[in-house]
């Protein structure tokens, strides 16, 4: 018995050998760099880091460079169903058109004064399409925008340049189509049928239908927009007394709203609530803006690691990113009675001193306000970095692609360059604005869809959770509170 259990163990050396694999595979596992022989070691001796001197590094302290947290972060700004996570109802564009009670066949809307900046080209044109739908217009010219002057931004009327300009046309014309299959678009008033034959007016207002209508003065009274729900019936009325005539394919009417007929529509009362925060989306920002945009967020995730991040105190799901924004409107353009740039800048730098922002993205068109500013904020306990689009794109650390999207920024006029602010402001964690600029309202406005989607009621004019517009609310036309009332998010 004794022989047979002696057979069974494994000789003494075996177990010895076993037991040494054994502690060498822990201790690996544990430590692997102090067990492994350093000839099995990867050869690292050529690999250089971009931008790393090309002589010996023994005698340099090396310091690992911060390593930006790995981000479930979603850099896209929109495609064409939504922006920021807010739904675009098709739906609520079609029932709007389905109630238009008259179609005029032969009827087409050509609008082509439409100026300024971002927020009123945008509001130029679905101010007028909003009436043309409302009086039952069954066609579109696309129209041109006129253009600022290189070199003095007051002046908005130095030339013409294409709609592509600011907004991508593809979009609304199939958005249109879908949803307003009667509204035919057209490049241009030569592609008319029978253009050669058609009546053309130009001189026609809201006000002026609602003059006619009452035969006396309405628009000390009211700004036209009163009539907005029997807009359809007053157009016909007016051909039927005035024109004498009604429109047809052969003898088509060409209507143009003069300039500066915008901001007199009633969006939040006029229409469905879908409707009016659905509708801007009619006009999706260009391609080349959108890329732009990204590329800036990615850049600031890079270069800020440290400070960029999700929006604190947001849901999961919210698109919000951790940096605050503000619109530096300090610009030589202003008018005469808004807030000096001194006053702008104060107002501004006691905003960044009570949020607290640690990472604050500057949109300004002079870039010569961006140091003063910087300057005005330096005494706060916690000083916050400053970034503007410019100085993220030229930075030392950007990446090859910031470099090539330098250079198209570079390529963009003062006004194309504004469209990657806005939306680079839109996802920002929470924003500061002037009341008076349709700029800044339109972030606003957008913004503040986040909470309610589509059920969004008006703008209540200082502030909400994810905006505050600072400025002057002392009159409601006179400083122009009226476009919160009159302008599509």
């Amino acid at each position: 018995m004794a022989t047979a259990a002696m057979c069974c163990k494994p000789p003494a050396p075996r177990r010895a050998a076993f037991v040494i694999i054994f502690i060498v595979i822990v201790l690996w596992l544990l430590d692997p760099i102090a067990i492994w022989p350093t000839t099995m070691q990867p050869d690292t001796s050529s690999s250089k880091s971009l931008g790393a001197p090309t002589g010996s590094t023994s005698q340099i302290p090396q310091t690992p460079a911060p390593q930006a947290p790995k981000l479930d972060i979603d850099f896209s700004i929109d495609d064409e169903s939504w922006e920021l996570g807010i739904p675009f109802s098709l739906d609520a564009l079609r029932e709007t058109c389905e109630d238009v009670p008259v179609w005029h066949e032969g009827m087409w809307l050509n609008m082509f004064e439409n100026s300024g900046g971002l927020g009123n080209q945008r509001n130029f044109f679905l101010t007028g399409l909003r009436y043309g739908i409302a009086a039952g217009f069954t066609g579109i010219v696309l129209p041109k925008l006129r253009k600022r002057s290189d070199t003095d931004l007051v002046d908005l009327f130095s030339g013409e340049q294409e709609f592509d300009h600011m907004f991508d046309s593809g979009h609304l014309i199939r958005t249109l189509a879908a949803a307003c299959p009667r509204i035919k678009v057209v490049m241009s008033v030569e592609e008319i049928p029978n253009h050669k034959h058609a009546v053309v007016r130009k001189d026609l207002t809201p006000q002026h239908l609602a003059n006619h209508m009452t035969h006396e003065d309405m628009s000390g009274i009211i700004p036209g927009n009163y009539w907005a729900n029997r807009f359809n019936d007053d157009f016909m009325y007016w051909m039927d007394d005035e024109l004498k005539s009604r429109p047809s394919v052969n003898r088509p009417f060409i209507i143009s709203w003069p300039w500066a007929n915008f901001f007199n529509w009633p969006v939040y009362a006029g229409d469905y609530l879908e409707f009016a925060n659905s509708f801007g989306r009619l006009l999706r920002i260009r391609q080349d803006a959108r890329d732009l945009a990204q590329v800036v967020l990615r850049e600031m995730a890079h270069q800020h690691p440290a400070l960029f991040g999700k929006a604190p105190d947001e849901p999961a799901t919210s698109p919000l990113l951790s940096y605050h924004a503000l619109h530096l409107r300090t610009e030589y353009d202003r008018l005469q009675w808004w807030k000096s740039a001194e006053e702008v800048r104060a107002a501004a730098a006691e905003w960044v001193g009570r949020s607290e922002a640690r990472l604050v993205y500057v949109a300004c068109g002079d870039p010569q306000q961006i140091p003063i500013f910087n300057a005005s904020i330096r005494d706060l306990p916690e000083k916050p970095v400053l970034i503007t689009k410019d100085l993220i794109l030229r930075s030392a650390n950007a990446s090859q692609e910031a470099v090539e999207a330098l250079k198209l920024l570079e390529s963009m006029t003062w006004d194309e360059q504004a469209l990657v602010d806005y939306l680079v402001m839109l996802r920002c964690h929470r924003f500061w604005g002037i009341s008076y600029s349709t700029f800044s309202g339109a972030v606003a406005l957008y913004r503040r869809m986040l909470k309610k989607g589509l059920r969004t009621l008006r703008w209540p004019q200082r502030s909400d959770r994810y905006s505050e517009l600072w400025g002057i609310y002392g009159s409601y036309h006179g400083h122009w509170l009226h476009f919160y009332d009159h302008s599509w998010a």
